[in-house]
């Protein structure tokens, strides 16, 4: 069985653009000026990740974390298995 998990910076949504209120726009743009291509992460940026991960190519990958946050540099972490591994 294999389980990895993506952690996402905040997407442009109905609810981002909700809770904050007021701030919201401001919130946003100033996200998108902090990421390396200058504007903020959208679904279009990690279906390609999403569709690697769950392919036949990517089987020996397991048990990671993939950030992909328009702010930073998408990274992956390593999480401990129950084995130690």
């Amino acid at each position: 069985m294999r389980v990895n998990a993506l952690a996402l910076g905040m997407l442009d949504t109905a609810a981002a653009r909700t809770l904050p209120g007021e701030r919201a726009a401001a919130n946003l743009s100033a996200r998108g000026a902090q990421s390396p291509s200058g504007r903020g992460i959208e679904h279009f940026d990690y279906l390609g990740l999403v569709s690697f991960l769950t392919s036949p190519a990517a089987e020996i990958i397991t048990g990671q974390t993939v950030g992909c946050k328009a702010e930073q540099i998408c990274s992956a972490e390593r999480v401990p298995t129950a084995s130690g591994r």
